[in-house]
């Protein structure tokens, strides 16, 4: 079956205005050009705006509503009326008293769950305009009837029990959502009565609010039962706003409107569940262009992060199951088998305490069992991302605030245990385990609800503290003759099976070794051994000792050798366990790595060729023929920078993950250098920080310029240059030679540039550099001259453009508004795909949020537009923290308090970064981000983990307290954080040491300390003159609400009720968001002034 799911189409056609009746005309045209046919379409309700009810005809909007309906089924090839389904939203009924509602809600005992007929009749009644839509649709009152007689009523439809929910029955009041219920008895009614008519069937719910918008009771009532009974999609609409989430099985989706306003996405869905795997797809409006498209970053989340849709071959019905995020995860080997009862004491383990140690010799099997374990775990709990993390790194407790993932990047592994529904396999730990292991199960154990996270510990050693706490599994041999048969013949022919006898010997020889039988399997199978020849062998030779397993294997590798001595010997070349497997490809070929998996000596693991690390000690003592290894030595050398040079130019996730990996290599090869090379350009690719000091060494004296620049690597070489120069600059930037300097290299690289062909690429770079180092020591009349020079000969060199920008900016040669534009322009060309560096396109951005007077500019580009900014947010993730977190922490307060849910989008994307990632200088911009974070979390509708809110804003007062409080904003910023914890004493404090008191946010933060101290130890005449004192001085007018509210909220707290209806007035009179305007009035009627 695929549907159309449209919502909240508010339709008054005489008062939308032009943008509205535009996105709506080209909504049908888009339908119709695009061939999106469908079989049914759902409406969840608001079918017009109940704001213009007073003096509207509601039968000619009735009538004007269904017909624009109808010209959408018309569009999408719907036919019959039969295939329209709709349910009542909050605008679709008449609103009366809200003391008669009130009374009516407060007999409601949700264990009861019913109403009774007599206030249930009253509800109902309200629905006048719904029935006028009803009748105007189907041309009858049968559908409207059956849905006001069974409050929620039902439709077999195609494969699907179609469920009707009428989540509106208790609207009418300003504080309702958050406070609906359903009268879910007969909910549960109308479930139990399609169970018995229906039992095979799948049930889709239409309904007009999301369960958030229910009382925490009932909404606890409505998710059980859509877990007792097989509820796969709860369609909604309500917030304007696209969202989805997972309520046990459930998939709840929310759509936006068809009616453009402040703030709101205009958005439809299609879902298609027919045959092969179901598909979710939105498409929402774009305003700048006026066009449909579908909605990228939105379809990616909800359909890779949110669900997985299956086939589900008996019911003709996708299977709605959570997508958990994998990072570095190996896959299973084929022929892995574990008997069930040897899962589940690990098993058991691990899912009562959150914390399982797995111990055993090398290659015991320790690794796999991690990864059942994982996949056990994944089917049986709420995860949102596993995390495959190499142990060796982590050499001490202190290490688990910074431990590597994929392609370099570090997490703060504590911080994102403490976040919840993330499973942690750390890979073969070797050092400081009972400390680290005392670090987790402190951090699980740390909180009053018990973590929701799950680490699982593999190593070769044995913990006491793991022992003493019975988390610790001992991971034993094979026993069971089944198994070691199933291993040793998986995958071989007829001819070359392994006799029981055979097998028993083996199983001996090797004590059920795994590794060893899939070693001794693939000699069998590929290299033309069979099974006497191998149990004949010397017993010495082949008799497992644990206290020398490396002598088996050596013995095993060495009859493997003349076939692969090449390929074994790449791996002793590279020296590591963990290689890049397009590196490795480079250098063996892919037939090579096909070889190592085979004899199962490698594992596969996304881009990386993981070690086994028996088989890397065994080959690393290895004997190799020393002519063999000169002729690989050199050939290995030259693929591995091939390798680097070509992926340099994509600069895709697989070069820096390879920059990271191999990063000893890269050091390594380096040292034997001492000038500006190919290898040291890599190298200064993989340590920017510059470990072997090549910049502070380097004499500019000593190249050979003629050399340089006629190189076939010139380009590196001159790189090199670059990269020395730019270094040397951030590190002397304070020094009293700085100008000097620069000054110094200025005058080398224009040496160079008269040595270089002007037509070529490598002049327009040195022409970028030599513009950027006249910039640096603030001669920009010069690095104009040179930026320009550039952009003459390459138009869409962007990393000039925006250096120019700056520049114009700065000499006001430009008017605020044209460089305004500029930075839209190139945005814009990042929208249009061309290939601009993120850090531009990211810079542009942050350029934009620091117009204050761009609200239409910041709309379009940070709301119209977010798909984009999410990608380039979450884009360069991979290469570094630096540049997402710096942008986020500036430009999420767009979001927090209107579009929570994309802050918390946006940092679900992205990994939570260690402290040690991070530049001091960038402190201050982290704490603002956790802020900004938590305050998403408080202030969003949605049913996010509340608890969560107090561990940003601990979080955050982390790194503030790591900074100086040298400026009156970064003062009152950490006190609004302070606020936020309610520390009101330590608040006031701070700021009494940094006093800024010509400053309104100042006046406003410590009025507002005071007035939410308890005890009222304050003086009111104090707090009322802090308050107003901050009015007075407030320059900008979006923040004069708030001071207003803030303010009437102490007058209303002291009894002030007159002055403090004033103040509320005002703060109404200057609110431009409708959010704010809501929760100003909720607070006016908590004090009874509504």
């Amino acid at each position: 079956m695929r549907w159309l799911h449209l919502s909240d189409i508010h339709y008054n056609p005489g008062k939308d205005g032009r943008s509205s009746a535009q996105l709506r005309e080209k909504l049908l045209l888009f339908l119709k050009n695009k061939k999106l046919e469908v079989d049914e379409i759902f409406i969840t309700g608001d079918f017009r705006h109940a704001f213009f009810q007073k003096d509207e005809n509601i039968l000619e909007v009735a009538k004007d509503s269904v017909e624009y309906i109808n010209e959408v089924a018309k569009a999408v090839g719907v036919s019959s009326k039969d295939n329209i389904h709709i349910v009542p939203g909050n605008h679709d009924l008449t609103r009366g008293s809200n003391d008669e509602l009130d009374n009516i809600i407060k007999s409601y005992d949700h264990y009861k769950g019913d109403f009774g007929s007599e206030k249930l009749i009253k509800l109902l009644n309200r629905f006048d305009f719904f029935k006028l839509v009803c009748c105007e649709l189907y041309e009858d009152n049968i559908f409207y009837d059956k849905l006001m007689k069974d409050i929620h009523t039902y439709k077999l439809v195609q494969n699907y029990v179609l469920l009707y929910m009428n989540t509106s029955l208790t609207c009418g009041r300003s504080d309702e959502r958050g406070n609906l219920v359903v009268n879910n008895y007969h909910l549960y009614k109308t479930l139990e009565d399609i169970r018995k008519n229906y039992p095979d069937k799948k049930i889709i719910i239409l309904a007009h609010h999301s369960t958030d918008c229910f009382s925490k009771k009932e909404r606890e009532v409505v998710e059980t039962l859509f877990n007792d009974y097989p509820v796969s999609y709860y369609l909604c609409g309500d917030s304007h706003e696209v969202w989805g989430k997972k309520i046990n099985n459930t998939l709840e989706l929310t759509t936006g409107c068809l009616v453009q306003e402040k703030g709101v996405e205009n958005t439809f869905c299609i879902c298609d569940t027919g045959i092969g795997i179901g598909k979710i797809t939105f498409y929402n409006w774009n305003t700048k262009f006026s066009t449909w498209n579908e909605y990228q970053a939105c379809n990616d989340y909800i359909n890779n992060k949110v669900i997985e849709c299956k086939k589900d071959f008996i019911s003709g019905v996708p299977l709605v199951d959570d997508k958990v995020q994998e990072y570095n995860l190996p896959n299973l080997a084929g022929n892995y088998r574990i008997e069930e009862s040897n899962l589940k004491e690990p098993f058991n383990i691990l899912t009562q305490n959150n914390l399982l140690y797995i111990s055993g010799i090398s290659g015991i099997g320790k690794t796999s069992l991690s990864i059942k374990l994982s996949k056990m775990l994944k089917e049986s709990k709420l995860l949102k991302s596993i995390f495959f993390i190499n142990g060796a790194q982590i050499t001490e407790a202190k290490n688990l605030n910074s431990v590597c993932i994929e392609s370099g990047s570090k997490i703060n592994l504590l911080a994102m245990i403490k976040e919840g529904n993330s499973l942690f396999i750390i890979d073969d730990l070797q050092m400081g385990i009972e400390g680290i292991m005392e670090e987790f199960w402190n951090e699980i154990n740390s909180s009053n609800n018990k973590s929701t996270s799950y680490v699982i510990v593999n190593s070769q050693i044995n913990s006491e503290f793991s022992k003493k706490l019975n988390i610790q599994h001992r991971q034993s041999f094979l026993t069971g003759t089944e198994q070691v048969s199933y291993i040793l013949n998986w995958r071989l022919p007829k001819d070359k099976k392994c006799s029981i006898e055979t097998v028993e010997r083996i199983k001996k020889n090797t004590n059920g070794h795994p590794l060893l039988l899939n070693s001794l399997r693939a000699l069998v199978l590929y290299d033309y051994s069979n099974w006497e020849d191998i149990v004949e062998e010397e017993s010495n030779d082949f008799m497992y000792h644990e206290v020398d397993n490396d002598k088996f294997v050596s013995k095993i590798l060495k009859r493997h050798k003349e076939v692969l001595e090449r390929e074994l010997y790449s791996i002793k070349w590279i020296n590591e366990k963990n290689i890049s497997e397009s590196l490795l490809s480079k250098l063996i070929t892919k037939e090579g790595i096909r070889k190592l998996v085979s004899r199962s000596f490698i594992q596969m693991n996304n881009d990386t060729v993981k070690v086994h690390d028996i088989i890397f000690r065994c080959i690393d003592n290895g004997d190799y023929n020393e002519q063999s290894i000169k002729k690989y030595d050199s050939d290995f050398y030259n693929r591995f920078y091939s390798f680097f040079k070509s992926q340099k130019s994509k600069k895709s996730g697989v070069y820096f993950k390879a920059l990271h990996q191999h990063e000893n290599k890269i050091f390594e090869l380096a040292k034997r250098k001492n000038e500006p090379s190919v290898e040291w350009y890599f190298y200064l690719q993989s340590f920017p920080n510059d470990e072997m000091n090549v910049i502070d060494n380097f004499s500019f004296e000593d190249m050979d310029m003629n050399q340089l620049v006629k190189s076939k690597d010139s380009e590196y070489i001159i790189g090199t240059v670059f990269e020395i120069v730019e270094g040397e600059s951030r590190k002397n930037k304070d020094s009293s030679e700085y100008i000097s300097k620069i000054q110094e290299r200025i005058l080398f690289l224009k040496t160079i540039l008269a040595k270089v062909n002007s037509k070529t690429n490598l002049y327009i770079n040195i022409e970028h550099h030599l513009g950027k180092l006249y910039r640096n020591i603030g001669e920009l009349d010069e690095a104009r001259e040179y930026f320009e020079s550039v952009l003459e000969k390459n138009s869409e060199r962007y990393e000039t453009k925006l250096q120019l920008i700056r520049i114009y900016k700065s000499k006001e040669m430009i008017s605020k508004e044209d460089v305004l534009k500029e930075y839209t322009n190139l945005i814009d060309e990042y929208i249009n795909g061309k290939d601009i560096s993120m850090s531009v396109v990211l810079a542009a951005y942050m350029e934009i949020y620091s117009y204050d007077k761009a609200g239409t500019i910041k709309k379009k580009y940070f709301l119209e537009y977010f798909e984009h900014f999410f990608k380039a947010v979450t884009s360069v993730a991979v290469e570094t923290f630096d540049l997402p977190y710096n942008t986020l922490a500036l430009t999420m307060k767009y979001f927090t308090y209107e579009h929570p849910e994309k802050v918390i989008l946006l940092m679900n994307s992205i990994p939570v970064p260690s402290v040690e990632m991070i530049n001091k200088k960038n402190y201050f911009d982290i704490a603002q981000m956790y802020k900004e974070v938590g305050k998403a979390i408080m202030w969003s509708e949605k049913n996010f983990e509340k608890e969560n809110v107090n561990n940003n804003f601990i979080t955050a007062e982390n790194f503030y307290n790591l900074i100086d409080l040298k400026n009156s904003y970064r003062c009152v910023q950490r006190v609004e954080n302070l606020i936020l914890l309610k520390k009101y004493e330590e608040a006031i404090t701070v700021l009494m040491d940094n006093k800024f008191e010509n400053d309104g946010f100042w006046n406003y933060r410590i009025g507002q300390a005071m007035a939410f101290s308890s005890g009222s130890k304050y003086d009111k005449e104090i707090v009322l003159k802090y308050l107003q004192k901050a009015i007075d001085l407030c320059k900008k007018e979006n923040f004069l609400s708030s001071f207003y509210h803030t303010k009437a909220n102490f007058l209303a707290e002291i009894k002030d009720l007159s002055s403090a209806s004033t103040s509320y007035q005002t703060a109404l009179n200057k609110c431009k968001s409708e959010k704010y305007i809501k929760q100003i009035k909720e607070d006016m009627e908590k004090y009874g002034l509504l």
